[in-house]
């Protein structure tokens, strides 16, 4: 139930532009703060900036404790 609550915000947040089958990771990455969007929108099809390829990163590192 909880991990349908986080695909459910995953998908209000994207709305049509993600796969189905990417939505339990983006739930994943929202629920441990690794990924919070801009303005509130996820923007999964448009380019990064090094920036936040950097951050990204850093983040994913954080979580699984590996720096």
């Amino acid at each position: 139930m909880a991990q349908q609550i986080q695909i459910d915000k995953v998908s209000n947040q994207f709305g049509k532009n993600i796969s189905n089958w990417a939505k339990s990771s983006a739930a994943y990455c929202l629920k441990m703060n690794i990924v919070k969007g801009s303005s509130g929108k996820l923007r999964p099809k448009e380019y990064m900036t090094r920036a936040e390829t950097a951050v990204l990163i850093n983040k994913m590192l954080l979580s699984l404790n590996l720096i």
